[in-house]
């Protein structure tokens, strides 16, 4: 039984190759406690509790954007996503989509500031070009505006 800081390499039981490292604190067999998971090009560094991500943590893709911020239970729930194309998201996730009021930063400059729904701007909000300075300020709607 795994108990206290230890390290954890899971293998494929076929072939024996590494899918996965865990260097940590595991606490009755389960990690728990801070620790930082690598697997292939994707790694994790941050809390655990009973077996999941959960906690204040840091997730680096192997596409390259990269979340700080909250989990629960094995789920984005509140923090920054910044992808490698240089957008950024701030705020809140449920099923691993955008929620709630929330920020977008573009690479370009532009800007939105508003209601998330299903991972779309959806509710008030407001689009801030920077090229052009325009500033919209509206409803949208599954990702479009529809008033403003």
């Amino acid at each position: 039984m795994k108990h206290g800081y230890g390290v954890y390499v899971e293998k494929n039981a076929e072939d024996g190759a590494e899918i996965s490292t865990y260097k940590g604190t595991f606490k009755f067999d389960q990690k728990n406690g801070k620790g930082v998971l690598v697997k292939g090009k994707e790694k994790y560094i941050g809390d655990w509790k009973d077996n999941m991500k959960h906690g204040k943590g840091i997730y680096m893709y192997q596409d390259g954007k990269v979340f700080e911020g909250d989990f629960e239970h094995d789920e984005l729930k509140e923090g920054v996503m910044t992808y490698a194309s240089g957008d950024e998201y701030a705020g809140s996730f449920v099923n691993g989509l955008y929620k709630g009021y929330s920020l977008y930063r573009y690479a370009n400059g532009n800007s939105y500031c508003g209601d998330y729904e299903r991972g779309q701007m959806h509710g008030s909000g407001v689009f801030r070009y920077k090229q052009s300075e325009n500033v919209v300020n509206g409803r949208f709607e599954d990702g479009r505006l529809k008033e403003g």
